[in-house]
């Protein structure tokens, strides 16, 4: 059964990078977007940062660990 972070090993690692690129934005897109205007809706600082921390948790539970450590590094956790 193939995941969303499944590659094609015959493939050469420039085109793999880019369709791993070309998930994690479409990923970002449907699961990660929403989140994005909640923080810019939320009235309080308390409020942005729960939702910041959703938004991680989101990021590293589809396996993507190094996106997740980067929106951490961009928020300020």
């Amino acid at each position: 059964m193939e995941t969303q972070n499944d590659v094609n090993v015959n493939m050469n690692p420039q085109e793999n990078f880019g369709i791993i690129k070309q998930q994690y934005l479409t990923f970002h897109l449907i699961n990660v977007e929403p989140k994005i205007q909640e923080i810019i809706a939320a009235q309080t600082k308390k409020e942005r940062r729960k939702i910041q921390r959703e938004i991680i948790t989101i990021i590293q539970d589809a396996g993507y660990n190094r996106e997740a450590i980067q929106m951490k590094a961009m928020f300020n956790l």
